[in-house]
């Protein structure tokens, strides 16, 4: 029973990183954690989603401070104009698309489990585009779940080939 404890901590821990994601504590948790498939989807889905909502949170809230410091004469007032000019015109370049695609865009990108295409990088893309904060949880969710069962059913299919 404490072994097993230690290895949900872990797929969680894997889970919640933004370096792994679902997409390391799936496997970590079936392969090494040799835990049940219900038990690994459901931490590693849970614990995918958790940073989500935070970061939604305060990627806006960051964004906020550093419009306060617009005003300044400092080096924060330079970095603060550069990313403003930089984001305005992403939004612009990017408005047609997020018309076009929306909410399943980022859904499809976050659920392609390649590196730097997961709940992290959705959740900036998403604050960089201008999504809706709650369009953009609801379309990370679907991602999330998307990434979960493609890793969980390659995770398990590579697993009955190569470890028996």
């Amino acid at each position: 029973m404490e072994k097993m404890l230690y290895h949900v901590i872990i797929t969680l821990l894997l889970a919640v990183s933004p370096l792994s994601e679902c997409r390391g504590a799936i496997p970590y948790g079936l392969i090494i954690g040799r835990l049940d498939v219900f038990t690994v989807f459901f931490v590693a889905l849970v614990g995918n989603m958790v940073p989500v909502p935070i970061l939604l949170y305060t990627l806006g809230r960051l964004e906020k401070i550093m419009e306060r410091g617009k005003d300044r004469s400092s080096i924060t007032n330079i970095i603060a104009k550069k990313y403003f000019s930089y984001v305005g015109r992403v939004r612009v370049k990017a408005k047609p698309y997020l018309d076009k695609y929306g909410v399943i865009g980022l859904a499809v990108f976050v659920a392609i489990p390649l590196p730097a295409t997961g709940a992290w990088t959705g959740c900036v893309i998403a604050h960089v585009l201008g999504y809706p904060r709650e369009k953009a949880l609801i379309s990370i969710a679907l991602g999330v779940i998307g990434a979960s069962v493609i890793v969980l059913i390659l995770t398990f299919f590579l697993t009955v080939i190569f470890i028996p």
